[in-house]
């Protein structure tokens, strides 16, 4: 197996118009939240960042913590995964 070191930006809105043929509304979505990975493909460790949906704001949670965060630059550009949620119209 191989691990895939390369940056990939998750965007913090992703609009799908360019794969679209529809001449409505395309919908956009918001990034809601990232998971994140140090290791290797035989181990390591993930935390989260996640953006409330009460508040507002970026919290890390990290093991058996969370506390407020603002995800910077190079959190964008290395998540392991991105969750996003459909804007409102």
């Amino acid at each position: 197996m191989l691990q895939i070191t390369a940056e990939v930006e998750a965007p913090r809105t992703l609009g799908l118009s360019a794969y679209s043929t529809a001449e409505a509304h395309v919908p956009k979505f918001e990034l809601r939240a990232m998971t994140h990975h140090a290791g290797s493909l035989s181990g390591g460790h993930y935390w989260t960042q996640c953006k409330s949906a009460v508040d507002g704001f970026w919290y890390l949670c990290n093991d058996s913590t969370v506390q407020a965060s603002s995800p910077n630059t190079e959190s964008y550009k290395t998540p392991h995964m991105a969750f996003y949620r459909l804007q409102d119209p």
